[in-house]
């Protein structure tokens, strides 16, 4: 029951995450103008992608995989773990692949570090 719950969590948490990076309406692009600025663009581009991929792969490990898929879950779990802390401690401009097209050409997108 929690690896499924984890499964749709990330699934959910994933969906919402690229509905907002496609910014295909306005309310997808509301958090643009968001009062919290740079936190939540960082937010939305950087940490709840990586909190999706952690909570995505912790579920289907705990479902039971092979133990070889398990390892190769267990890698990327760790290098989003890396990345996420990474995210939040360093001040780092947030990369321009990042970004989505549109998210440059309002001309909120950061220079390339």
């Amino acid at each position: 029951m929690t690896a499924t719950l984890m499964i749709v969590g990330g699934l959910v948490l994933l969906a919402h995450n690229l509905w907002q990076r496609r910014g295909a309406s306005a309310s997808a692009r509301r958090w643009t103008s968001s009062y919290q600025g740079h936190l939540k663009h960082r937010s939305v581009l950087l940490v709840r992608p990586l909190v999706a991929v952690v909570v995505l792969a912790a579920g289907v490990v705990a479902a039971g995989v092979p133990s070889y898929v398990a390892q190769v879950l267990a890698v990327l779990v760790v290098l989003s773990l890396i990345l996420l802390v990474a995210c939040l401690i360093l001040p780092a401009p947030i990369p321009r692949w990042v970004q989505p097209a549109w998210y440059r050409e309002l001309g909120r997108g950061e220079p390339s570090p």
